[in-house]
Parts: C-alpha cells; sequence; structure tokens
C-alpha cells in the first residue's frame, strides 16, 4: 500500500485518466473528489451490498455532492465536466 500524505487542494494522479483532489478536511473527515473516466465504477466498501442494476440505472449518482458548507467546509469541488 502506497501512503500518502496531502493537504486541501492538492491532488494525485493515477495513470493519465484518474485524479483524486483532497477537497478539505473538517471535524476529522476528509472530503476527496474523484475524476475520472464514466467506465470506471467508483465504489465505497461500505456501499458494495447495492445491486449491480441500482449502479447501471443511474440511481447512484458519482456527482453528488454533500452539502459541506453547511458542515463547514470552505473549499468548492472543482467543476465536473460535461
Amino acid at each position: 500500500m502506497l501512503v500518502l500524505s496531502r493537504k486541501p487542494d492538492e491532488s494525485i494522479r493515477i495513470n493519465d485518466n484518474i485524479t483524486i483532489t483532497v477537497l478539505g478536511i473538517h471535524a476529522g473527515r476528509v472530503r476527496l473528489g474523484i475524476n475520472a473516466p464514466r467506465d470506471i465504477s467508483i465504489l465505497r466498501p461500505e456501499s458494495q451490498s447495492r445491486s449491480t442494476e441500482d449502479v447501471e440505472a443511474g440511481n447512484v449518482n458519482r456527482n453528488a455532492v454533500t452539502d459541506w458548507e453547511s458542515e463547514g467546509g470552505r473549499v468548492s469541488p472543482p467543476p465536473v465536466a460535461a
């Protein structure tokens, strides 16, 4: 396992097509933005129990962002390309 330290607004790249950016840190929680091609699945281990049909049907919105500002966050996520 590779372990890296990053500050808010810093990123890491995986290959040429995946970028992971630290959007902010608040109350012991790290907020990450992941920019990857749509054909790459991005899943959280705790939500892997969701069915593949939900993901394929678009019921899991990978561009959804919770109200970070209401939690005291100060960094806005980068714009998402259409």
